[in-house]
Parts: C-alpha cells; structure tokens; sequence
C-alpha cells in the first residue's frame, strides 16, 4: 500500500453507520468498498480499530473483516497528533485518557493530512469547536460525511 494511493481516512461514525448497509443485501456496495480497500485508497486508524473492537455489533465485525485498513501511526503522524492535541486539548476527554480509552480524532486528522487524503466523519462542523471538522480546516484537510463520500465516488445501488 503506497502513499500516493491513499485517498479517504475514515472515522469510526461512518464505519458504524455501514453496519445498516447488510452485506447480503447491498452487494455491490460492499464489492467496491473492498475494492477501495484491497487498493490502498481508503485507511483509518488502530485507534478507530480498538474503538469499533469495544462495540459487540456488526461493526465490531466489519472492523476485524477489513483490519488491514487500521494502520499504526507513522512518525510524522505521531507528530502531527502531538501538535494537534498541544493546540486542541479538549478534542480528547480526560476520562478516555485516564481510563486507556481508544481516542481516533487526533490520529485520524494527523493520517489525513500525512497522506493528503479526505476525511470521512459522521461530525459536524461547530463554531469555536475542537471537533474533527474544526480542525480538518484549520490544516486545510478536506471533510466529507459517508453521502457525500458515496457521492462523490458515484456510488449509485
């Protein structure tokens, strides 16, 4: 998997979401996912990973079926993370921390901005927030919701 092929990093809130997407179902959908995924276009985060791995649900299990999609952060993400979090505390609560809670954002936005890749993520953007959208601006990291995302792909079923 290579770099310059890496298009989309993909939060934990549209993984759910997919979970509604039945794979015996919505076929073709799950055909190309796997497609951007055996392709290298579309990672995430270990973080997103060990996030999804605490649910007991369908996404638990899309997680562990697409694992190869949940890299470590690189050294120069690991970097980014620390500058994101010196300037955006808040975008990690002190429980999560305290409890060795899995915490996705700061690495997620980091993986954007290493690769020049979109961001997919259910947030929103919210004035004076320190929430993915906030930040993805703030570096110039291009968002996009799971529609816009199918959208622009043209996924049409």
């Amino acid at each position: 998997m290579t770099k310059l092929k890496r298009k989309y990093v993909i939060d934990t809130g549209p993984i759910i979401d997919f979970k509604h997407y039945y794979e015996d179902i919505f076929v073709s959908l799950w055909d190309i996912f796997e497609e951007l995924v055996e392709g290298g276009i579309i990672i995430s985060s270990i973080e997103v990973y060990r996030e999804l791995k605490k649910r007991d649900d369908d996404a638990a299990q899309i997680a562990e079926k697409y694992k190869q999609i949940f890299l470590k952060p690189e050294v120069e993400e690991q970097n980014y993370v620390r500058e994101i979090l010196s300037n955006h505390r808040e975008l990690v609560r002190f429980r999560n921390i305290a409890g060795g809670a899995p915490v996705a954002d700061p690495f997620l936005i980091a993986q954007a901005i290493c690769n020049k890749a979109k961001l997919i993520t259910t947030e929103k953007l919210k004035p004076n927030a320190h929430n993915v959208p906030n930040i993805c601006e703030e570096y110039g990291i291009q968002y996009l919701n799971l529609k816009n995302f199918f959208i622009q792909e043209n996924w049409k079923f």
